[in-house]
């Protein structure tokens, strides 16, 4: 819908553009748990929903069995 109003100026468009994109990263962050980790080089993040906590918790559920 904003890409297809003619009246509306290019640089308002990509400002909106540019807004829209980081309240959905933002959501995706807050609410689906998205992380951002540097993939060694400091260029490109690499995404995913890992969540490290619940890997944490397995890993010493694990440990206290083998004890």
């Amino acid at each position: 819908m904003l890409w297809t109003n003619p009246s509306t100026r290019l640089s308002r468009k990509i400002l909106n553009s540019l807004y829209i994109a980081v309240v959905a990263v933002l959501y995706l962050v807050w609410f689906f748990g998205l992380r951002m980790e540097l993939n060694g080089s400091g260029i490109s993040p690499i995404f995913s929903f890992y969540k490290p906590k619940s890997h944490y918790e397995l890993l010493e559920r694990n440990r206290a069995k083998q004890r």
